[in-house]
């Protein structure tokens, strides 16, 4: 029923955690706003605003609300054919350096992906043949693969590790978008995964993954 009442246009849901989501026709979604609903111990329901202020909400009869579950993320698992990828973990690196009196921050997504194949083949990929981007349109420089020759057989997955310079500004973005051009993977079209930031990682080091 749930599907049934979304197919057919854009609406906006209530996510468990109180956001409001808009649900797409393609099958995408995105977070409306950054301000969250809540219910007062009277069951009187609030809009708790980014700006730190909040209003009473006269009628939210006509929203649904589905599980947080159902926006935690967006397309990390996709199948070409014979092959498969998933995103398993992708961090934020980020480590601090003295210069004089200046601190400078240096960052990095860290980005791994299993790959699994019903067929033993082997493929070459390159930093060239991967591009990275925000919710925000933002592009990041994919400057190492690993292993970049990849050889994958039956019931036996490969990681990947895959390494882009710099790294968003936390707040605002929701999630990465991951794009394999055509051909790369034997793929007759282009491939796309995506990452919600809520699944994301961040982590301050000493030194960053090379």
């Amino acid at each position: 029923m749930f599907v049934s009442a979304l197919c057919c246009a854009e609406e906006i849901v209530l996510s468990d955690d109180g956001r409001e989501v808009r649900i797409k026709q393609d099958g995408s979604w995105e977070f409306v706003s950054d301000d969250r609903f809540a219910t007062t111990r009277d069951g009187e329901r609030v809009r708790l605003k980014f700006d730190g202020s909040w209003e009473r909400i006269e009628d939210d009869r006509n929203w649904i609300t589905v599980p947080a579950a159902a926006t935690s993320f967006s397309k990390d698992k996709v199948t070409e054919g014979s092959i498969q990828l998933e995103i398993t973990e992708v961090i934020i690196e980020s480590v601090r350096t003295r210069q004089q009196k200046n601190t400078r921050l240096r960052s990095q997504v860290v980005t791994r992906i299993n790959i699994v194949s019903t067929e033993t083949q082997s493929f070459t990929l390159q930093p060239i043949d991967i591009s990275l981007s925000d919710s925000r349109g933002k592009h990041y420089e994919i400057v190492s693969i690993a292993p970049e020759r990849i050889q994958v057989a039956p019931d036996a997955p490969v990681e990947v590790r895959i390494i882009a310079d710099d790294s968003p500004k936390w707040w605002g973005v929701k999630f990465f978008e991951y794009e394999i051009a055509p051909g790369v993977l034997g793929n007759t079209q282009s491939l796309e995964l995506t990452r919600s930031m809520n699944e994301v990682l961040k982590r301050e080091t000493g030194a960053l993954t090379e």
